[in-house]
Order: structure tokens, then C-alpha cells, then sequence
């Protein structure tokens, strides 16, 4: 079975314009050898420019390929920004996903590639036992990955919470960089979920470390077998040579270390909206509240009674079911819902008072960008971390308190179960408020400074312009 295909056929030729770039850049360096050296091995394409000055600026066109992991849509959402802002630039970017992804994908008109991934052997949302069981399957995506690599003709990879990618480039002798969020880290200090001190989260922070090392004892198998090395610990697989992230220490501290930049929040716009016009929520005369769980499952139950509390108590509600199009037909009719299957965040969060989320960092930051609270109802550890970040900054809150998580995430559905409505719409209340509003001001500045997917692309790619 072929572990890798091409949906559809990515284009790699050269149009005769760049050819004929190509060809002068070539003969320009073999007349001025001493600048072969500013140019790393195996780069693809250097243009040459004259300026009206008679200078030349060389710009080094370089392929980059990203793997993004396949549990939630939002990294691919994530790689597909980069891509965009890489391409602007004049690189060339390719894009490895599961085959489950391939509708996702070619609803976005872009070319892929498809490569199986460790997160097909159970789709869930969050890293489990089951991603690294079967030592077959991990080292088949981890070549998989190193014959993507191969084929593209990569001169660097970025793996976006990608675990197996770290391993394929090395396998290929490519760079590697990562892109992650710090709390899924070594350097976090942190126990998912907890405050420093907060009861349970020592006995909670040994289970943690126990499981990543487990799991990297799973994967030590196959870097064994490839002649890689071993890890102790699952979250060094999320590193690389860089490790960008996606948060920012206002909001997520981090040991900072060698190689460790935060470069803020990647956003992406591009999501289908079916023509969807803003204006049908700015007009309305209640205040609006926003439910959106991400694009994983939907918690169909936790959904309906949110939309009926929040109806009762005189919101207009938006839902957003993150492309779970078949939920829509399963809520009530009500005169005050507006269903939809992606919501365009951007252009509906500034009419919005509230929103209620699962506590996806891509939905927090969105609405922290546009100063709305969030009311957190997570159903995993990093999903309660992010209710825990935005506590700390006095920009929303968690409606459940941390638990004991050993791996079973219906801990966080029977901690909902047991609050009332009464506790629902006090949570609310909490957090519409002018100590909200004015936290949200303060801790919006304080984003407005990090430009994320642009200084992401710099980064990338600041050795492939130098110039003469």
C-alpha cells in the first residue's frame, strides 16, 4: 500500500520566467564565487533583481513543507495562514495531511499532499495511549513523512503539534522547526489545568509525567529501529530546532529557552461562511452570545441546554459548529438562534457580549483580539489551562474547576452535569461586567504587539534573503 499520495498533483515546474531567472542567478554566482557561500545547500531557486541603483538583492525562493497534526482543524487552519503568508513572500509551501482532512482541504481549493498520521489509530482530539500502541504504525507515518519530505524537495519542515515530524526530517536530513503552544512543554512548569499550589495538582502533574513518558517510551521503539536515538519525555517530540509558539507569556508563561520563540497568535480567515452577513447580528436588540466548540466533537446535550438558558435569559445566540454540519439539525427552532456550520469570528465578535467555548487557544484568541470574555467549558487538561490563563488575566473563566484527568475526558461532562442553570447564568453575569470590559482593553493592547504569522515567515525564511 502506498503510504503517501498526491490529492491533487502539487505544482513544482518552473514557468520559462523563472527558469530564465534561474539560469542568470546561476551564471551571476559562478562569476562571483565568494557569494556561493552566503547560500546554504540545497535551496532551490535565486532570483536576481537590479535596482534602479544597480544594486541586486538576491531573494532565495525556498520550498517549505508543513505537517500539521490531524486532531483539530485548527492546525491546519493554522498551516494554511503560514502557507499563505510564505507564498507572498515567493516561497513555495506544501501541506501533508490524513486522508480523514482531504474534504476539509480541497473545500479550501488548495493543493495537498495525503500521509497517514499516529492520530488516525483512535481521531481522538487530544494525544492518547493509542496514538503510539502499534510501533508499526508510528514508524509507517514517520516514513510516510520522510518520503513527503523527499518528493517536495523540502529545505525545511514545520511540524504544527506534530509528533512524528521531528523524526521524518531528521530521517530525510532536513531542517526542522515547531510549532506549538507552551503549555503543551517541558518548559511550562506548569501542571494542565492547575495553578501552582491548587489541591491535586501534584498528584496530577505525577500522573502527567508519568503518561508523556510512557508514551515516549512507545515511541523510543521506533527511533530505535531508524537509528535516531531515544527521548525521555513524549513533549520533546514537539521541538525542534526552533519551537515557535502560537500563545505569548502575557498569557501562557514559559521558561524561555535556546531556540524557544513566541511569536504570538496564528489566525486564519479563510473558513466557509456560506456568504454569511454580519449585519443580521449587529441589528439585533439583545446582547449576543457566541457558543463555538472548536471543529471536534460537539456536545450535542451541553449544546442545546447553553442555547435554551441563554434564550431564556434574553441573548441572541450564535452557534457555531466548527463544520459538524449534520448537529444543525439536531437543535431546536428557536426565533432567537442563528445556526451555522463556521461562523466568520472576526466580523461577529465585535457585536458579541459573550462567548462560550471549549477553550480552543485559535477561539480564546480571536475573542481576546476583540475584547469579548469567554466562558470556558473545556472537556480536556489544555482546554482547562486555557480557562486557567484567562482567569489570571481577568478575561474569562472556567465554568467547571480542574478535576482529576487519568485519561478519561468524561470527567469534564459529569463536572458539567452537576452545575445548575442558576450556575451557568451566575458564570455569565461574572464576566459581563466593566472589570471584564476593562481587563479585555488592557490585555488587548498587550496582544496587539505580536504579529504572529508574519514574523513566523520572517523567521523562516531571514537566511534565505541576504543581499549585496
Amino acid at each position: 500500500m502506498n503510504s503517501t499520495s498526491v490529492l491533487p498533483q502539487t505544482g513544482t515546474t518552473r514557468s520559462p520566467k523563472s527558469k530564465s531567472l534561474q539560469s542568470e542567478a546561476a551564471r551571476y554566482l559562478s562569476l562571483n564565487p565568494d557569494l556561493s557561500g552566503l547560500f546554504p545547500a540545497g535551496l532551490c531557486l535565486l532570483i536576481g533583481i537590479y535596482t534602479p541603483q544597480n544594486s541586486i538583492w538576491f531573494l532565495l525562493v525556498m520550498r517549505f513543507l508543513l505537517l500539521p497534526e490531524n486532531n483539530s482543524l485548527s492546525h491546519i487552519a493554522k498551516s494554511l495562514a503560514i502557507s499563505d503568508s510564505l507564498e507572498k513572500r515567493g516561497h513555495e509551501s506544501f501541506i501533508g495531511v490524513a486522508p480523514s482532512r482531504s474534504g476539509f482541504m480541497k473545500s479550501t481549493g488548495r493543493k495537498f499532499f495525503t500521509l497517514p498520521g499516529i492520530q488516525e489509530s483512535d481521531n481522538a482530539p487530544l494525544p492518547t495511549l493509542n496514538w503510539f500502541r502499534d510501533p508499526r504504525r508510528v514508524l509507517e507515518c514517520i516514513r510516510a513523512e520522510a518520503e513527503l519530505i523527499k518528493k517536495t524537495r523540502a529545505d525545511r519542515v514545520l511540524g504544527i503539534f506534530r509528533f512524528t515530524a521531528w523524526a521524518a526530517a531528521r530521517l530525510a536530513g532536513v531542517p526542522y522547526d515547531s510549532l506549538v503552544c507552551g503549555c503543551m512543554l517541558q518548559d511550562c512548569g506548569e501542571v494542565l489545568g492547575y495553578a501552582n499550589g491548587d489541591p491535586g495538582a501534584d498528584e496530577q502533574g505525577k500522573y502527567m509525567d508519568l503518561f508523556f513518558r510512557h508514551l515516549a517510551r512507545k515511541m523510543n521503539v521506533c527511533l530505535d529501529m531508524l537509528g535516531l536515538g531515544q527521548i525521555d519525555d513524549i513533549r520533546e517530540a514537539l521541538k525542534g530546532e526552533r519551537t515557535f509558539l502560537w500563545d505569548f507569556p502575557e498569557f501562557m508563561p514559559v521558561r524561555g529557552g535556546d531556540g524557544v520563540v513566541h511569536i504570538g497568535p496564528v489566525s486564519w480567515n479563510g473558513w466557509s461562511c456560506d456568504g454569511f452577513d454580519p449585519s443580521v447580528v449587529a441589528d439585533s436588540k439583545r446582547p449576543l452570545a457566541i457558543i463555538a466548540f472548536g471543529t471536534g466533537t460537539v456536545p450535542l446535550e451541553c449544546i442545546i441546554r447553553l442555547i435554551k438558558v441563554l434564550v431564556r435569559e434574553g441573548f441572541r445566540v450564535v452557534f457555531a459548529a466548527g463544520g459538524q454540519e449534520q448537529v444543525l439539525g439536531d437543535l431546536p427552532e428557536l426565533e432567537h438562534l442563528l445556526k451555522l456550520n463556521y461562523a466568520p469570528l472576526r466580523e461577529i465578535l465585535p457585536h458579541a457580549s459573550v462567548i462560550i467555548t471549549h477553550g480552543g487557544q485559535m477561539t480564546i484568541f480571536e475573542s481576546l483580539a476583540r475584547r469579548v470574555p469567554a466562558l470556558v467549558i473545556p472537556f480536556q487538561p489544555e482546554q482547562m489551562h486555557n480557562g486557567l490563563c484567562l482567569e489570571r488575566i481577568g478575561c474569562g473563566r472556567r465554568l467547571i474547576a480542574a478535576g482529576p484527568f487519568r485519561g478519561d475526558t468524561s470527567i469534564y461532562q459529569q463536572a458539567l452535569d452537576s452545575c445548575t442553570d442558576a450556575d451557568i447564568v451566575s458564570a455569565i453575569s461574572s464576566l459581563v461586567n466593566g472589570r471584564t470590559r476593562e481587563a479585555l482593553e488592557n490585555f488587548g493592547r498587550i496582544m496587539e504587539k505580536y504579529r504572529g504569522v508574519e514574523l513566523l515567515s520572517e523567521l523562516l525564511t531571514e537566511k534565505a534573503c541576504p543581499r549585496q
